[in-house]
Order: C-alpha cells, then sequence, then structure tokens
C-alpha cells in the first residue's frame, strides 16, 4: 500500500470518530456540553515544549511532533509518523495543571509502532517527559483502562483536574481489516511525581 493511500485512510471520519491505521480516537463535538472540558490556562501554554517521551519499564522512547490540533470536523489529529508521538494541541502542556493528553500509534501496515509496549505498562512504572528547556518531568502511571471505542470516556480523559495529569492513548483490542479499525482504545493515567 502506498504511502499516498494510507495518508488517505487516516483521514477517514465516522460519527466524530477518526480512524486511521492503528489509532482512533475521538473529541467531544462543539455542539456537546463541553463546560468539564479542560481550558489551557497561562502556565499551560507558556510551559516548555516537550521534546522527548521515556518509559524506561517498557523501552518506549519516543520524539514528539509538532502539536496535534483539531481538524475540521471537530476530531483530534493523529500523528503522521508510527516511531513518535504527538500531544493535543489545545490541552495543558505535559507538567501543567490539567490532563495533557499525548497520542501515539501501536502498529502500521508493516509493524509495530511507538506505543506497541503501552499494554505491559504497569502501575507504578514512571514515565518521563524531556523538554525543550532541559528539564524533566517525571510522572507515575495509576491505572490503565482499555475501552470500547464506542464509549470513550471523553469526560474521564480530557476532564479538568487540579494536578499536573497525563494521558497516553492507542488502540487495542481487536482489529477488523475490513473496517480498518480497532475494536478498543487503551488509556494510561498518570500524574506528577510528588517531590518528597
Amino acid at each position: 500500500m502506498g504511502s499516498s493511500q494510507l495518508k488517505k485512510q487516516c483521514a477517514v471520519m465516522l460519527a466524530g470518530v477518526v480512524i486511521g491505521a492503528g489509532l482512533v480516537l475521538s473529541l467531544p463535538h462543539p455542539a456537546s456540553d463541553t463546560s468539564h472540558i479542560a481550558v489551557p490556562d497561562a502556565e499551560s501554554t507558556t510551559a516548555p515544549e516537550p521534546i522527548r517521551l521515556r518509559i524506561p519499564s517498557v523501552g518506549i522512547r519516543a520524539a514528539f511532533e509538532a502539536p496535534l490540533d483539531v481538524t475540521d470536523d471537530q476530531a483530534i489529529e493523529v500523528p503522521t509518523g508510527y516511531d513518535t508521538v504527538g500531544y493535543y494541541a489545545h490541552g495543558p502542556m505535559p507538567g501543567a495543571v490539567g490532563p495533557a493528553v499525548i497520542l501515539g500509534h501501536v502498529d502500521s501496515y508493516e509493524a509495530h509502532a511507538v506505543f506497541w509496549p503501552l499494554r505491559w505498562v504497569a502501575v507504578g512504572d514512571e514515565i518521563y517527559i524531556d523538554r525543550a528547556d532541559g528539564s524533566t518531568v517525571t510522572f507515575v502511571v495509576t491505572a490503565l483502562e482499555d475501552h470500547d471505542q464506542s464509549g470513550f470516556p471523553t469526560e474521564k480523559v480530557y476532564g479538568d483536574v487540579t494536578y499536573p495529569a497525563l494521558r497516553l492513548i492507542t488502540c487495542s483490542g481487536v482489529y477488523d481489516h475490513e473496517r480498518l479499525r480497532y475494536s478498543h482504545n487503551l488509556i494510561v493515567f498518570a500524574r506528577l511525581q510528588e517531590r518528597g
């Protein structure tokens, strides 16, 4: 399959859900009640840019692409590369108060992708985000959840919280070759490691 054909499939939209090769995510539609959705504050927009994600326990090390925007159809963009990750541009930066959302593919038509090992992350594992100013913020995994794509937990993922949080999202479950999509999303929840 050629790259132009693959890019075309990554832009398919069905019922508010982006369907790509290995990644399917949803965002609240502007017409829905979004009062619970986190809005970046001043700290979020001035926080250092993330440049690298590291999860040593499962061997994940990936560079960040440009921030992921929202399409004209109000769906979140997906990363263009299979060995890179992207963060949601309209949410908090990793390390700022609120839920920073990071997306990565689980596989491609040819091989496993960056978030293939995410399934083996365990509660208590550490996630490191290296930033452009030379600093590193450390998060600790608090939960892993698999959700059917028809019941993506939008509020739980994007909803406001009072502490720096992280959500890593990829596809999981069974791949349907006819529909070109997975049955579930794997979501890793983490929070900033407390100093002490």
